[in-house]
């Protein structure tokens, strides 16, 4: 059972996104937690248009902005999700804890689960993926959602391929640096 399974095993809706990255896990980790994804200027202004707008797009910004980190094992995974009603402009995000995320939520709303998961397939190569799920908890929201999902979806996937490319660009570059110091 992977991470996101906890979370969400179920859902309406779900995006995966994979690439290949010459590195190591440890290493593909680090990147996610730490790189700025503002360096790409698709995600920026991306994000500056759902009213994200900041200097820099951390995942710890995003956590500040409402993303709960519902799992993580360095080198292997992370898991954020979201609680709220999305299809608002303000996303209407509720605060939840953790531990409770997995349980019963208010109608009405919609929950969301997105992982980033490192796997190691060869010496130096990593599969990293990215998979988004939402699960809408009445038909109200999931008509709701799915309108909504009809605009944003393509951004969102466009979003979830950036990041991995900005990744996989970091890490090998960060790759190159140390062979050229070393």
């Amino acid at each position: 059972m992977r991470p996101i399974d906890v979370f969400l095993p179920q859902f309406d809706v779900n995006e995966a996104h994979t690439i290949m990255v010459k590195g190591t896990p440890a290493a593909v980790y680090r990147v996610v937690r730490s790189l700025d994804f503002s360096c790409s200027p698709v995600i920026r202004n991306l994000f500056r248009l759902r009213g994200l707008s900041s200097s820099s797009i951390r995942l710890g910004r995003l956590q500040a902005s409402g993303f709960i980190l519902l799992a993580d094992e360095p080198g292997q995974h992370l898991v954020l999700g979201l609680l709220g009603r999305f299809w608002q402009p303000s996303g209407q995000l509720i605060e939840v804890a953790p531990q409770a995320f997995a349980g019963a939520a208010p109608a009405g709303c919609a929950k969301a689960v997105w992982d980033f998961e490192m796997t190691d397939i060869a010496p130096d190569r990593v599969r990293l993926s990215t998979e988004t799920r939402v699960l809408c908890l009445d038909a109200y929201s999931r008509r709701r959602f799915r309108l909504y999902w009809q605009v944003i979806g393509p951004f969102s996937a466009w979003i979830r391929r950036e990041m991995l490319r900005a990744v996989k660009r970091q890490v090998e570059q960060n790759a190159g640096d140390s062979l050229a110091t070393g």
